[in-house]
């Protein structure tokens, strides 16, 4: 899974980019209410276990499922 998708993803849900370095290679996600985060590498081929590592993070805000939901 591509890092774009996910931010899409975050995005079209109600979250934002909190942090995003010019160079850098993460980017910082929050969900709607601010008070889940977490952080995205920038990659073409996110790593399936780092992709459910995000959506565990921010499933409370989003709910189960909410990264494959949209598939």
């Amino acid at each position: 899974m591509r890092s774009k998708y996910i931010i899409r993803r975050v995005e079209r849900l109600g979250g934002r980019v909190v942090a995003k370095a010019g160079k850098g290679s993460h980017t910082k996600m929050a969900c709607g209410c601010s008070t889940y985060k977490t952080t995205v590498p920038k990659d073409d081929n996110v790593h399936p276990k780092t992709c459910k590592s995000i959506e565990i993070a921010l499933a409370p805000c989003f709910g189960d499922g909410w990264l494959k939901g949209g598939r």
